[in-house]
């Protein structure tokens, strides 16, 4: 991939991957609220949103290293 391609994805990829850690340090934020408040339930089911945006950043990033090559592993 030409070097300019691969900085755009890459600025492309890391600018997803931190609007998705904001959506889950929100929810996280949600269910800390709620397990202060004893509600254990409401806790659970908001933290279990995570999972999805957990999901989504790992892909991003599992993109981000495929454009980085094995070259650049260590």
């Amino acid at each position: 991939m030409h070097d300019a391609a691969a900085r755009t994805a890459i600025r492309t990829f890391l600018r997803e991957m931190a609007v998705t850690l904001q959506k889950a340090s929100g929810v996280a934020k949600a269910a800390d609220f709620f397990a202060q408040r004893g509600d254990i339930r409401k806790e659970t089911e908001i933290a279990l949103e995570m999972e999805q945006l957990a999901y989504e950043a790992t892909t991003t990033l599992d993109a981000f290293r495929l454009l980085r090559g094995p070259s650049a592993q260590s």
